[in-house]
């Protein structure tokens, strides 16, 4: 509704999705849990002028999870739910214009804090309410600058990061590219046991390592890429078929850390810890060094195909001053 100088926006979202739980194929029932989500979202945006403007979204979320009926013990199992509410104040500067299709001129940014309390409320079998079972404060900021080269081509650079506290905090999973078509994760890297999330997110983009190469309650993200839409240069700016007149060739650099606690070498990080044990004697908690700090650089291809954005690149990681083995990205969507 952009009627008024205020506008808002209204949404209602649900998603419902069935995944297995136990991989073990010595059991003779696999298990099997579905998780619904329901959010309802509210959102203000007053305009300072043409480039800025400050918004305000509010939402409530409901979670449910539930083990599906296998055998005895899991028709038994209860349902458990989780009921969030949640207020989102952003400030955004945006006086980007489109030169070519992800090709931007101009600079923007945002900073954002956000407030989620997690209640309960029951009104089946017996009324029961829980103001506050766990909270969550988060501040972050997305910031990206576009410099013009040699005509047709744009230095793109990007800074983001977030960091949360409370007695609930935010996951941030670093690494991996967004809206990836074969997505990888990276369990070999450990996450806190003792700590109590209210939400896990991707912090992308880090190109040259799965998702999840570090993780933690704060992140720190820069991306730098060159985009050359060689074709341009050839044909002329805009002609020819959209494949080609869209083709681009990319070189970036990404820098990433993501860590728990007050610092990335902070006693509270998983990351440089491995226990080893040997029943019933043997049990050794081991500590070695392990960079927080991981790098990926590489080249890219980007075009349109079939009215979708395509993003093919082919990076290095760097991982404690160790150059990784290759790995090849593909994933849909503009920008980084």
């Amino acid at each position: 509704n952009k009627k008024a100088l205020i506008d808002r926006k209204f949404a209602l979202y649900r998603k419902s999705n069935t995944s297995n739980t136990d991989t073990d194929v010595s059991q003779p029932f696999l298990s099997r849990s579905k998780k619904t989500a329901l959010l309802g979202m509210y959102q203000m945006k007053y305009p300072f002028d043409i480039y800025r403007s400050i918004r305000a979204t509010s939402t409530l979320r409901f979670d449910r999870f539930l083990e599906l009926s296998t055998e005895s013990n899991s028709f038994q199992a209860p349902a458990a739910s989780e009921k969030r509410i949640s207020l989102r104040v952003e400030y955004i500067y945006d006086n980007t214009h489109d030169a070519a299709l992800n090709i931007k001129h101009g600079t923007r940014y945002k900073f954002y804090s956000e407030i989620i309390n997690q209640f309960d409320l029951q009104v089946i079998d017996g009324f029961k309410f829980n103001a506050s079972k766990g909270f969550t404060a988060l501040f972050g900021f997305d910031a990206r600058h576009y410099i013009p080269l040699l005509g047709k081509s744009v230095l793109a650079l990007r800074a983001a990061g977030a960091s949360s506290i409370g007695s609930q905090k935010m996951l941030y999973f670093l690494g991996g590219v967004e809206n990836s078509v074969l997505p990888k994760f990276d369990n070999s890297i450990p996450i806190p046991q003792d700590e109590n999330f209210a939400y896990k997110v991707n912090a992308f983009h880090l190109r040259g390592f799965n998702n999840n190469i570090r993780n933690g309650a704060t992140f720190l993200l820069s991306n730098s890429e060159l985009r050359i839409p060689f074709m341009q240069y050839i044909l002329g700016k805009n002609k020819g078929a959209s494949f080609f007149k869209n083709l681009q060739l990319t070189g970036f650099y990404d820098v990433g850390l993501a860590w728990h606690g007050p610092s990335p070498f902070s006693d509270k990080n998983p990351l440089n810890r491995i226990q080893l044990s040997s029943p019933p004697l043997i049990t050794l908690d081991l500590e070695y060094f392990r960079d927080p700090l991981v790098m990926g650089y590489g080249v890219g291809l980007r075009t349109q195909l079939f009215g979708y954005f395509i993003k093919a690149d082919y990076a290095w990681g760097i991982e404690t001053r160790t150059v990784q083995k290759p790995k090849i990205f593909l994933s849909l969507g503009v920008d980084f």
